[in-house]
């Protein structure tokens, strides 16, 4: 029970370093915990490193009086000082467990640690019956190593709104997978996920993802990158960069299964980088760029993608684009295919309004709609779709950077009202160019394709 009878906590307090308010993070967590706020609260914690488990209850007056803040102290001397870290608790699931209200925020603090008790942990979890509501972490850094790679987690937590900003997770993946019966709000953008197997996994009502690095070059046994299963979902400005031995899946974005009150869902996909290669040639399985399979009368708009995907065997091939069941607005995408996959698939229920697309393989199709596979884009376009469509190499500026030079690429998309900047916040020429970027062609636009 709460104990109301002494005074809540308001104003800043200090942690660690001299004559602080507390010693430890443990102690204030506790101190919260019994008493709770009576207005917004800011701990400040001194530079140092803070060991043990820490497990937030429901704090009394926590968003009906004010919000609790975890921060590095402003006047520490150097950044990224703050260090919690510690052998799980066997008896939690998480370093830090958040059981309670929520409103809470956590600030320019590092997380590590090893998991305890045999059973994989994850650094922050949200594990509590009870709703957890408005949780911001910003600037935050995380590395899951010990613990089983997961570094933000809900398992089957209560979880209402989160927000992750400007964060590093490295080698630790965010699998934020609250109650089916939730409509779940969260907001994942501006981080950086490092060397990380699986990087963002949602199955929430809305879902927002945007402004994201991913990247990766290892032996990995299976990979997805940024997952997303909701009724409601944002995909944009993400730049995904991977080498792999392993079987691959970049974007996924799905309709969840419980509709939870949205009779028709909308998906947004757009202005992402999608750089992919399979290392060896020996490599069977899944290889996929971009898939969105929604339900019958759902509308996604697939808009202004860069991918580029490289995978040596064709007896399994992939896709760039795979498409399912529902309604798909496909256009202005720069799509190149090495070796093998096709650029774009289809099912065959799917609705699909595509053009202004640069569908460029070298496999023995380019596109594949329901049962039927079309060799090259002419035959595409002679059965009515794509009129606006091309197929050139787009001359990439680099294995690394997917930046266009090719002039056939260049102001020849389609204006969308609503995509006005490209990935680099530049605003769209009009009529603007394909793919997540805008460019400069070269002006003697000249290859060697072969030299005998």
């Amino acid at each position: 029970p709460v104990n109301i009878t002494r005074t809540p906590l308001s104003g800043p307090y200090t942690i660690g370093g001299t004559t602080p308010d507390y010693s430890t993070i443990s102690e204030a967590v506790n101190h919260l915990n019994e008493i709770g706020i009576c207005d917004d609260v800011t701990f400040n914690i001194r530079q140092g490193t803070y060991k043990g488990s820490l497990q937030f209850n429901e704090i009394y007056n926590a968003g009906d009086s004010g919000r609790v803040i975890f921060q590095a102290d402003p006047s520490n001397a150097a950044t990224d000082t703050v260090l919690i870290t510690d052998t799980v608790d066997a008896s939690l699931n998480g370093l830090v467990s958040l059981r309670g209200k929520g409103n809470l925020t956590f600030k320019k603090l590092r997380f590590t640690g090893v998991t305890g008790g045999g059973v994989t942990k994850a650094l922050i979890i949200f594990d509590g019956t009870d709703t957890v509501r408005n949780v911001l972490i910003d600037s935050c850094s995380f590395d899951g190593t010990g613990l089983g790679n997961y570094s933000l987690s809900t398992f089957s937590g209560h979880l209402d709104s989160l927000e992750v900003s400007n964060c590093k997770l490295e080698r630790g993946r965010m699998d934020i997978f609250p109650p089916a019966t939730m409509n779940s709000s969260v907001w994942v953008h501006h981080n950086d996920f490092v060397n990380t197997s699986l990087a963002i996994q949602l199955s929430v009502g809305f879902a927002r993802v945007n402004n994201n690095t991913t990247s990766a070059d290892a032996a990995n046994s299976w990979t997805r990158q940024i997952g997303i299963w909701a009724n409601r979902a944002e995909v944009y400005n993400n730049n995904l960069y991977h080498r792999t031995e392993s079987t691959f899946h970049g974007i996924t974005v799905q309709r969840r299964t419980q509709n939870n009150g949205y009779p028709v869902g909308s998906f947004y996909v757009y202005n992402n980088v999608l750089n992919l290669t399979q290392k060896r040639n020996n490599i069977n399985g899944t290889f996929n760029a971009l898939t969105v399979s929604v339900k019958p009368g759902d509308n996604s708009f697939i808009h202004h993608n860069t991918i580029h995907m490289k995978r040596f065997n064709k007896s399994f091939g992939g896709k760039a684009i795979g498409i399912g069941s529902g309604n798909y607005n496909v256009s202005n995408n720069n799509v190149f295919v090495e070796h093998a996959g096709l650029a774009l698939e289809a099912h065959s229920t799917a609705v699909i309004s595509s053009s202004n697309n640069n569908y460029y393989t070298e496999n023995d199709s380019i596109v594949k709609l329901g049962s039927t596979s079309y060799a090259a884009l002419a035959d595409l376009q002679s059965a009515g779709k794509d009129s606006n469509s091309v197929s050139a190499n787009p001359y990439f500026l680099s294995d690394t950077s997917l930046k266009p030079y090719r002039s056939a690429l260049n102001g020849s998309g389609m204006t969308i009202v609503d995509i006005p900047k490209n990935i680099l916040d530049s605003t769209r020429t009009n009529p603007p160019d394909m793919g997540a970027y805008e460019f400069d062609p070269i002006v003697f636009d000249v290859t060697i394709d072969s030299i005998s």
